[in-house]
């Protein structure tokens, strides 16, 4: 599938389908306002028939929602489309997920939308998500056979995706077929058929990419001149700087300096440097924490400060509309005055509407935040009562005369303990959380002020009573949740910020070009990984040194270790990894762990035999401080591994990519490695990279893990690589 690909264009506007659903949503509520009033006047024959019309107009929005639906998603499918074509595979894969939740079952545009999907998980690399969201195309929907065939390239099924890629090609001979079908056989083994597939192209089927894949794969195999031949016709047909560094690397290969030299100045000179070289049939794998897709999972200022503002607006409005002004009401009409008990269920009511409101947004942010709800209800209740005790003689938001000093102390001590209950909380994400209450302080204030104007310049004409006092609430919460959602949301993207400052070293990118296998249902938590938790499971490794990027297969053996990886599995993914001293100790204790270890993310995969195990993938090193006591398996308190920035950052990063790269240029191991370490900018990550693919004793790994000094382990790496340079010349002697 390719992005050209356009979905179907829809037969109804989302701007004609919109306009008219809200002409009739204004008239059902004009309808609805106009039955109020004539109860209200007690005019009930004409309320009655006011009601059975906005019924029939309520009945009607309901019917013209679907089609409302099926526009947005007509539209959100196309912004899918221009997102992919931009290279913006997340935002690609939000918006086909978005457009097949709200596109009609068994329709085209949900089959679009899938398809869609699938395209953005093949070019993640991940090929059996891919396969898991083609298997829901419906039947009457054909998905393109060219999706199938890079979905089981990724899985490893190599025969299928051949399959797929011939019958993609019988179906479009474009270039993207016939990279395909050369692809597959080139991961077969079966050179000859791919070399004929190229030979035999016509001009309009010529694909680069397939061109490329055949260099990268004949001098991997030894099949230098082939790989010339094939290379020097792709290059006569569209000179691709690619192209030429290839038959650079070819020469060099066959030991022909002058044309290695030829080639890698023509290279040079399109702008081609050996930062570019990263293999096209291999992309960068993801980060397990960056794989995050859901709808709404944003971290920008902008989305936060909006949505909070609209969040916490909405929670004030119908908390005053529902609560308040029945609360109100009854406060007047009550024939004795309400007790604090009454004042205590108000503030509980309000506060869980709110807190309903602002978790909608707040659970994209942060972690676990099941209980923001019950904390603002409470906090707010509490906050009620105890100003109840102290106010009973004023209306809760009566907001006129010279009563108004009095209820911006009432707002502003409310706020400030419904703010203390949700510091509480916030504490446990935010070091800095303490600022917290000068939001509801300020907004509430100002929002106050501000309402309070509004409502003395509209409401001097008119004769008071209950009625007018509707619109004032709304007026009041309206403003003080619009000032307050403003205020609270700058707030909470500082304190998202200020805690992604927390670690110098940025979280590790996977060093491994294929991954052991496709994850199983797989979708990580929304989490920083620069934020520990309270505390982590703990896997002690028997043999071997997990290091910060590192990919391993682990199977846990002894009985706390498997109950430390079901927690992980089951909770954050999180567990902290350290190397044990003495291999031979059945169950460790913390005494005889190292203090030093690796926070890393734990996800289940497939093995080729159909089995489930389990891989972790390092990101950070953390400093192990304590254990805890009396838990139901290994678990540790840790805290983050300071790391000083390299002063000398790009030096460093040219003495190890340098003494790498000629040990690479020795090693008869997979070609890929030979790019993979050159699109690391950050030395650090860099020294974890060359130490992670070189074999050497449990010691000196765990010594490179431990030192915190950059320029320092940047010397113990050098020291690996030159040995193992030394080992490769010992044997060609």
């Amino acid at each position: 599938m390719t992005t050209d690909q356009a979905p179907s264009q829809p037969g109804d506007s989302l701007r004609g389908a919109l306009a008219r659903w809200s002409g009739h949503l204004l008239l059902f509520l004009t309808l609805v306002g106009l039955g109020l009033s004539a109860a209200i006047w007690r005019r009930f024959d004409s309320a009655l028939v006011l009601a059975v019309l906005a019924g029939i107009m309520g009945q009607g929005l309901a019917h013209q929602w679907p089609g409302l639906l099926a526009a947005r998603a007509d539209l959100l499918l196309r912004r899918a489309y221009q997102a992919a074509d931009q290279k913006n595979l997340k935002r690609a894969l939000r918006l086909a997920h978005a457009a097949w939740t709200r596109a009609p079952q068994g329709t085209q545009t949900q089959a679009d939308s899938l398809a869609m999907m699938a395209y953005v998980r093949v070019h993640q690399d991940h090929g059996a998500e891919a396969l898991r969201v083609l298997s829901h195309v419906p039947e009457d929907f054909v998905p393109p056979s060219s999706s199938r065939a890079e979905a089981y390239l990724l899985t490893g099924e190599t025969a299928l995706a051949l399959k797929w890629a011939e019958d993609a090609h019988a179906q479009r001979p474009d270039p993207h077929a016939l990279h395909l079908r050369v692809k597959a056989l080139l991961h077969l083994r079966r050179l000859d058929e791919a070399r004929e597939l190229l030979v035999d192209a016509t001009q309009e089927q010529v694909c680069m990419d397939a061109f490329h894949e055949f260099q990268r794969a004949a001098l991997e195999a030894g099949r230098l001149e082939e790989a010339v031949v094939l290379g020097q016709r792709g290059y006569e047909q569209q000179a691709y700087p690619l192209g030429a560094w290839l038959l650079a690397r070819t020469f060099e290969a066959m030991g022909q300096p002058a044309d290695a030299a030829l080639w890698q100045e023509r290279a040079t000179k399109a702008g081609f440097t050996d930062k570019h070289a990263l293999p096209l049939t291999e992309k960068e794998p993801l980060n397990p924490l960056e794989l995050d897709v859901t709808p709404g999972a944003r971290q920008s200022r902008t989305w936060i400060v909006t949505h909070w503002a609209l969040a916490t607006l909405a929670g004030y409005v119908l908390g005053g509309l529902f609560v308040e002004v029945p609360y109100s009401y009854l406060f007047v009409t009550a024939p004795e005055p309400l007790g604090s008990g009454s004042a205590l269920v108000h503030g509980l009511l309000f506060g869980a509407v709110l807190g309903l409101a602002q978790w909608l947004v707040l659970r994209h942010q942060v972690p676990d935040t099941r209980l923001w709800i019950p904390v603002t209800a409470l906090g707010l209740g509490i906050g009620r009562w105890a100003m109840h005790q102290l106010t009973a003689f004023l209306p809760p938001t009566h907001l006129s005369g010279s009563h108004t000093i009095t209820l911006v102390q009432y707002v502003m001590l409310t706020g400030a303990l419904m703010a203390g209950f949700q510091v509480c909380l916030l504490g446990r994400w935010f070091s800095k959380a303490g600022v917290w209450p000068l939001a509801p302080l300020l907004g509430g204030t100002l929002g106050l002020r501000i309402a309070s104007g509004l409502w003395r310049r509209v409401s001097y004409a008119y004769e008071p009573s209950f009625m007018m006092y509707v619109p004032e609430v709304l007026i009041n919460n309206a403003m003080q949740g619009l000032l307050i959602g403003i205020a609270e949301g700058w707030l909470l993207s500082w304190l998202l910020q200020e805690r992604s400052r927390r670690f110098p070293l940025p979280v590790a990118k996977l060093f491994l070009l294929e991954p052991p296998h496709q994850p199983v249902a797989f979708r990580p938590p929304v989490l920083d990984a620069h934020t520990l938790p309270e505390s982590l499971p703990l896997f002690p490794m028997r043999d071997g040194v997990l290091l910060p990027g590192q990919v391993l297969t682990v199977a846990p053996a002894p009985m706390k270790s498997v109950e430390a990886f079901n927690a992980a599995l089951t909770g954050n993914r999180l567990i902290v990894v350290v190397t044990q001293r003495d291999e031979r100790v059945e169950e460790p204790a913390f005494e005889d762990l190292p203090t030093v270890g690796v926070l890393a993310f734990a996800y289940p995969f497939q093995a080729p035999d159909g089995s489930t195990q389990t891989a972790i993938h390092g990101l950070a090193r953390v400093r192990l401080e304590a254990p805890v006591p009396h838990a139901t398996h290994l678990r540790v308190r840790a805290r983050p591994f300071e790391e000083p920035l390299p002063r000398n950052a790009q030096a460093m990063l040219d003495v190890l990519r340098r003494h790498y790269h000629a040990f690479l240029r020795a090693e008869p191991g997979p070609l890929q490695r030979r790019w993979m370490f050159l699109t690391l900018e950050d030395p650090r990550l860099l020294a974890d990279f060359i130490a992670s693919n070189l074999a050497a004793p449990v010691t000196e790994h765990q010594a490179i893990l431990e030192e915190a000094d950059p320029d320092a382990r940047t010397r113990l790496v050098l020291a690996l690589v030159e040995r193992a340079s030394r080992g490769q010349a010992q044997p060609s002697a």
